[in-house]
């Protein structure tokens, strides 16, 4: 949060249904250049959305340059889950193992976009987010 990451994706199985968060008109799909930027060795805090647009809960992640992805997810009114998993950069790709399964997954083409200084996550080909992080 799914086949999809990251981390962000792979935290969440969110449904697309209308009632879901919309993707602000204005942002943009990210490159993997941006996205390799933007999370290779950072420790991001974010949070995911419910089918409903509501809040869900929220995640910190570490992608530390000894290639440790290291995911701490806590949905609302529960107890925060950790998992230490894996991330590289292969052929100028991001790759990493998902929260809920552990495949991994390289590439996000169409899943991660930025407006300002919000990056977003959706699933495949879609307009409604299921993460949102600071970048």
């Amino acid at each position: 949060m799914m086949k999809q990451l990251f981390l962000l994706a792979a935290m969440c199985a969110i449904s697309t249904g209308s009632i879901a968060k919309d993707l602000p008109a204005s942002a943009k799909p990210m490159t993997e250049a941006e996205r390799i930027e933007i999370l290779s060795g950072n420790k991001i805090e974010g949070i995911f959305y419910g089918k409903n647009g509501k809040k869900a809960g929220d995640w910190i992640v570490e992608w530390n340059d000894n290639g440790n992805k290291i995911a701490v997810v806590t949905v609302t009114g529960k107890k925060p889950a950790k998992k230490t998993l894996k991330w590289e950069v292969k052929d100028g790709q991001f790759c990493e193992q998902g929260f809920r399964d552990e495949t991994m997954v390289c590439g996000h083409e169409n899943t991660y976009f930025k407006d300002g200084n919000t990056c977003f996550t959706t699933l495949k080909d879609s307009k409604f987010i299921t993460n949102e992080f600071p970048c």
